[in-house]
C-alpha cells in the first residue's frame, strides 16, 4: 500500500511564500522611506502643514531606535509622510523647524523632539 501524500507540498511552498513575504517586508518599507525622501523638497516642507514631516540625522542613535520600529509598524499605512536628512538643512532652516536633536516630527507648524511612541502615534494619526 503506497501513500501518496500531495498536502505536504502545499504546506511546504504556503510556508515558503510566507517566509520569503516576511523577509521582503522590511526592505520594502525602508524603500517606500526613502523613496519619501527622495520625493521630499527640502525648501518647500511647510508647503503641506499637514503631512508629517520625519527630520533624522544618519548615524543618530535615537533615529536608529525609533525609525525602524515606526518604518515597520506603520508602513502600509495610506498615509503620506515627509522625509528630511537633517544634513541637507541649512542652520537657517534648523532653526526655523525647531530642530534642537533628531528624530523631529513636524505637523501643522509645530515640532516634537520626541521618541515617545505614544506621541508619534497621535502625529501619524492626525497626518493628512
Amino acid at each position: 500500500m503506497k501513500k501518496n501524500n500531495k498536502k505536504v507540498p502545499k504546506v511546504v511552498a504556503s510556508l515558503v511564500v510566507i517566509v520569503t513575504i516576511c523577509l521582503s517586508y522590511p526592505g520594502i518599507m525602508y524603500y517606500n522611506f526613502k523613496n519619501a525622501e527622495r520625493s521630499t523638497d527640502v525648501n518647500n516642507i511647510d508647503a503641506n502643514p499637514q503631512r508629517l514631516t520625519i527630520i533624522y540625522r544618519k548615524g543618530c542613535s535615537r533615529c536608529k531606535k525609533i525609525l525602524p520600529k515606526l518604518i515597520l509598524e506603520k508602513g502600509f499605512s495610506n498615509k503620506k509622510y515627509q522625509v528630511v536628512n537633517a544634513k541637507n538643512l541649512s542652520p537657517d532652516q534648523l532653526e526655523k523647524y525647531d530642530v534642537e536633536i533628531t528624530p523631529t516630527f513636524r505637523l501643522n507648524g509645530e515640532s516634537y523632539n520626541t521618541t515617545n511612541m505614544k506621541i508619534i502615534d497621535k502625529l501619524w494619526k492626525t497626518s493628512k
